[in-house]
């Protein structure tokens, strides 16, 4: 292969590599997707000999394996970022939550009016704990989750000491989980989404430019739909600066900022096509 064809090549490649990265800022949907599947078929391979080992029967291995794959969904998410003793914290926020909303819905089971009022009650609280923070809101929901499931079951009291050991043997398989094959390099997602920032700021020049050429309506269309993705991509980069203060370990938090706030401030200079 001749060297213009190679460089040809190269370039074409390069433009289907930004292409994909734009598609996928950070490719933190792809990532998020593999470390779900990751976490609940681990979670539930880890239920299934833990249940096995213990004894219980097919009943209590399958409801052993629904609270993993639970928790194990929701965990790959709640520890997806922040240091070892975050993600500690959050991990252990989940028995208690599930177990509290268990205990309620065992409570409550037998009565089928009470059971409704208090499915109402522990949904609003569930929702309301989203104001204080992440680690609420994933707590909220394993609360409300506690007591469906409880409920639905048709737990007992008994039952629960159990539930809840199910429910620990999860959340100790996701957050290890989480703090070795599926730690995040909160450097790598900056670089791969200022990657996707620059690749839609060009692409929003090249529209703005052809908007300029063919002022209709169709282009005008194009062009504010690449202005939202880029908009887009400059909150995905501005809610990744507190956990990853340096793109590359070259750029600072407020260089970074810079350097997308310029770009949205910006967007149509044609310099940016460049």
């Amino acid at each position: 292969m001749t060297l213009p064809r190679l460089t040809s090549l190269r370039a074409s490649l390069s433009e289907i590599g930004d292409w994909f990265l734009a598609s996928d800022p950070g490719l933190n949907r792809l990532l998020m997707a593999a470390r779900g599947v990751a976490a609940v078929g681990t979670a539930l391979g880890v239920e299934w000999i833990f249940s096995r080992s213990t004894g219980a029967d097919a009943q209590g291995t399958l409801i052993a394996m629904l609270l993993g794959a639970i928790v194990g969904m929701m965990g790959s998410m709640a520890l997806s970022s922040g240091g070892p003793a975050d993600k500690a914290l959050t991990a252990a926020s989940f028995p208690v939550a599930i177990g509290i909303g268990m205990a309620i819905g065992t409570a409550v089971a037998a009565n089928t009016d009470m059971l409704l009022w208090v499915f109402v009650a522990i949904l609003f609280i569930a929702v309301y704990f989203r104001r204080f923070g992440m680690r609420f809101f994933f707590a909220g929901f394993m609360f409300w989750m506690g007591s469906f499931f409880a409920s639905f079951l048709g737990a007992t009291i008994a039952q629960l000491p159990g539930l809840i050991l199910d429910v620990i043997v999860g959340a100790a398989t996701v957050l290890l989980l989480s703090l070795t094959l599926l730690r995040e390099n909160s450097a790598r997602t900056m670089s791969r989404t200022l990657r996707a920032f620059s690749s839609r700021a060009e692409s929003l020049a090249r529209r703005a430019l052809a908007a300029l050429d063919n002022d209709d309506e169709q282009a005008r269309r194009a062009l504010t739909r690449q202005q939202r993705l880029l908009n887009e991509t400059a909150l995905m980069v501005e809610g990744q600066l507190g956990d990853a203060p340096a793109a590359s370990g070259l750029l600072t938090a407020e260089q970074v900022g810079q350097h997308v706030g310029g770009r949205v401030r910006g967007p149509l200079r044609a310099d940016h096509a460049h």
